[in-house]
């Protein structure tokens, strides 16, 4: 049985990916799935938001301009290609422009040992709406994929997490056999990918991810 790896904002490709639950005490790393049932030989982790190599911005969180940020990024709608309305390959300024000031920002690893950018919105805990930028830019990283890890942000078919299994399925189709004592329903579209992970024990949804799924495994672990 896999462990899930923790880090932040928000990775597999095709093949390969996992889903995980967010945990308030250990800050989640981005993750990652497929649209089929895995068949690479890379079982891995998802995580749910970024580890803690670098050291976050961090805002006052009774700041009023991040409270709007908070309050903007709950009611975002995640899609596959898109964001609350942010597409792949926007930049960080259009990122705050639709959301606000996130709560956190910073640099983080991932397991190849490449840097990425990420934004956090944080609802509860370590919990929330986390966006990263993986494009390999010194001057400005573009958006590949986000996770959202707790209720508020919801697919346009209005699933978030906390939702019950029969929600999903209702919504987005059978779920799919996944790791770490999970299943997911997968949706690709605009050249993204979409899973929405379903614990086994509790039958709800525990993750949304979405984005490149050839960056967000880059957060992908045993």
């Amino acid at each position: 049985m896999k462990r899930w790896l923790t880090l932040l904002a928000v990775g597999a490709l095709l093949a390969a990916g996992c889903g995980s639950d967010g945990d308030d005490t250990a800050a989640p790393t981005t993750t990652e799935v497929t649209s089929s049932p895995p068949t690479s030989a890379a079982a891995t982790t998802v995580t749910a938001a970024p580890a803690t190599s670098a050291a976050p911005t961090t805002r006052p969180s009774g700041a009023t301009s991040t409270t709007r940020g908070v309050q903007a990024a709950a009611k975002a709608v995640i899609e596959p290609q898109a964001v609350a309305g942010i597409a792949l390959g926007a930049n960080k300024s259009q990122a705050i422009a639709v959301l606000g000031p996130p709560t956190t920002q910073g640099q983080e690893t991932d397991i190849s040992g490449k840097k990425y950018d990420y934004l956090r919105w944080q609802f509860s805990g370590n919990r929330g709406l986390f966006l990263n930028f993986r494009t390999e830019s010194v001057t400005s990283p573009l958006l590949t994929d986000w996770i959202a890890t707790a209720p508020g942000p919801a697919t346009k078919a209005g699933v978030q997490v906390g939702d019950a299994q029969a929600k999903v399925t209702a919504a987005h189709g059978p779920l799919q056999a996944f790791c770490c004592e999970s299943q997911v329903a997968s949706v690709s579209q605009g050249g993204g990918r979409m899973i929405v992970v379903v614990a086994n024990d509790s039958k709800t949804v525990i993750q949304i991810i979405g984005g490149d799924p050839a960056y967000w495994s880059r957060s992908i672990a045993d």
